[in-house]
């Protein structure tokens, strides 16, 4: 009796060590493309092309990244916590697309960690609407980013209401704003004083200079549409 109980918590104690081994276990379930910055230009994922429909999942034992356009590339990663480094090289199956211009996303896309080899890329998971949709950011240290949601891209309604996206959090010299409606938005960045310590329009704001710290970062689009998000300065 003993000796099953001691097995069963190595299997449970395993179990959970694998799925930490990432930095969250929400990371290893099946995300889409929303959106994506390569070599400082953002780029959108819309419906209606091929590109549409991107998938991408971590996996463990052995631990893989699994990304899908209109190829598939798998490659071995290193996780860490909120990190990971990739391993060896892609092995790509399927054909490529056939879109010329759709090809040239899908190549700038795959370039994002093949150029990248040798780098750690940070990741941040969160939920827009806490406990509904996980959203899972990929960051590189020169600026560039992948963005994704755990939900395929839909149509949406012309009166959906905007959803922004604010990362990485805590963040130490740029922050990123992400609008489903892919528009700049108007911004302010507070201290518990209230005082205003940034302020702009766009989808980029500069923390390089804010001390250490919390903060609200209050954004608000073209038609009235407001968000208060908690920020973190490292």
């Amino acid at each position: 009796m003993n000796k099953l109980v001691l097995f069963l918590i190595l299997i449970l104690t395993t179990s959970i060590s694998l799925a930490q081994s990432y930095g969250d276990p929400r990371m290893l379930t099946y995300f889409y493309l929303k959106s994506m910055k390569i070599d400082g230009n953002i780029t959108y994922i819309s419906s209606n092309t091929e590109f549409s429909d991107i998938e991408f999942v971590f996996s463990e034992s052995p631990f893989l990244l699994n990304t899908k356009v209109c190829k598939t590339g798998e490659i071995s990663v290193l996780p860490d916590d909120f990190s990971f480094t990739l391993s060896g090289d892609f092995n790509f199956t399927g054909d490529p697309c056939q879109d010329s211009q759709v090809l040239e996303t899908e190549d700038e896309y795959f370039s994002f960690y093949t150029s990248s080899l040798n780098e750690t890329f940070q990741i941040f998971v969160g939920e827009i609407n806490p406990g509904n949709l996980v959203f899972m950011n990929i960051l590189k240290d020169n600026g560039d980013w992948v963005y994704f949601e755990e939900t395929r891209i839909l149509v949406v309604d012309e009166e959906t209401k905007d959803t922004f996206v604010i990362f990485p959090n805590p963040v130490t010299d740029i922050l990123n704003i992400y609008s489903s409606e892919k528009k700049d938005v108007s911004f302010k960045l507070m201290n518990l004083n209230g005082s205003i310590v940034a302020e702009g329009f766009g989808s980029m704001v500069s923390t390089e200079n804010v001390p250490t710290g919390i903060y609200f970062l209050e954004i608000e689009n073209d038609v009235g549409e407001i968000q208060v998000e908690k920020i973190i300065k490292r």
